[in-house]
């Protein structure tokens, strides 16, 4: 595999192009509906994306919000806004519960050994 960096984002993370032999991963990846354009820095898989929403691969096989507008805060209707109540019991649609701990983040899953224990600090930001 072959990455060509093309810029850095505002955190610091690396923006390239990758490629295995003639294949160009990131035209692959938005072709087949695996990943978004990222017009921020290139508007050149625009139409690849078109292609897949029309077809409805994978993210286009419903309502889907990218990720830059999501984080502006546009919503589905109906969408969880990711609060949680303090009790530490998960609500709406998803119920992995997450903490954070000294060596970094914990996620727990229905049916996980510790799962019906854990309880959920919001103050520290866990859900």
């Amino acid at each position: 595999m072959l990455c060509r960096q093309q810029d850095r984002d505002r955190y610091g993370r690396i923006v390239a192009a990758c490629r295995v032999g003639n294949t160009d991963l990131n035209r692959w990846m938005v072709s087949n509906g695996w990943a978004f354009a990222y017009r921020k820095y290139s508007r050149r898989y625009v139409s690849d994306e078109s292609v897949a929403r029309s077809a409805g691969r994978e993210v286009w096989r419903g309502d889907v919000v990218p990720p830059w507008e999501w984080r502006r805060g546009r919503r589905l209707a109906g969408e969880d806004t990711g609060s949680r109540p303090a009790t530490g019991q998960a609500t709406g649609k998803c119920a992995i519960k997450g903490n954070i701990s000294s060596s970094g983040r914990i996620y727990h899953v229905p049916g996980d050994r510790h799962y019906d224990r854990t309880r959920i600090d919001t103050a520290r930001g866990e859900r």
